[in-house]
C-alpha cells in the first residue's frame, strides 16, 4: 500500500514538473516570437554607438535601421548616406552582410557613418526590451537603437 502511495505522488510530481517547464518554455519560445516580430515590424533609430563619442541629437537627420522581414534585407540611414544588405536572424541570433552604401561625403558625419557600418558587420545577436533595440557582439554591446514609427 505505501508503494502505491509513493508511485502516485511520483506521478503527481512528475505531470507537474512537466507542465510546468511547458509553460515556463513556451512563454520564452512567445518572447522569441514576439522580438522577431517587432524586429522587422519597427524603424529603429539610433540612439547610442557604444564605440562612438559622437553626439547623435547634434546631427540634422538621426541614423535608423530596418528589417524587412519577407526579403531579409537590412536598409537604413547612416547620418548621411542610405546603406541597404542582408540579413539573417533566428532566435536572438542576427547576422548583417552584403553591406552596400550610397558614397556622399559629408565631413559631419563621415566618422559617425565609417564606425555605424563596421559595427554592422559585427553583429552576432540582438536583444529587444520594452522599446528597445540592442545589438551585440557575442556579450558586448555594439549599438543601442529605439524603435520609431
Amino acid at each position: 500500500m505505501k508503494n502505491n502511495f509513493y508511485k502516485c505522488n511520483l506521478y503527481i510530481f512528475v505531470f507537474v514538473f512537466l507542465t510546468s517547464a511547458c509553460q515556463v518554455f513556451g512563454k520564452r519560445g512567445g518572447e522569441i516570437e514576439k522580438n522577431t516580430q517587432m524586429l522587422s515590424t519597427q524603424r529603429w533609430q539610433l540612439t547610442k554607438l557604444h564605440s562612438s563619442d559622437i553626439e547623435l541629437p547634434k546631427l540634422a537627420n538621426i541614423p535608423f535601421i530596418s528589417f524587412v522581414a519577407s526579403t531579409k534585407k537590412v536598409e537604413g540611414f547612416a547620418g548621411c548616406n542610405s546603406f541597404f544588405g542582408r540579413y539573417n536572424q533566428k532566435n536572438q541570433t542576427l547576422t548583417i552582410s552584403a553591406l552596400g552604401m550610397t558614397r556622399r561625403y559629408c565631413a559631419e558625419t563621415s566618422a559617425l557613418e565609417f564606425k555605424y557600418e563596421n559595427m554592422l558587420g559585427k553583429v552576432t545577436n540582438f536583444k529587444i526590451m520594452k522599446q528597445s533595440l540592442v545589438l551585440f557582439d557575442d556579450n558586448k554591446e555594439l549599438a543601442t537603437f529605439k524603435a520609431i514609427e
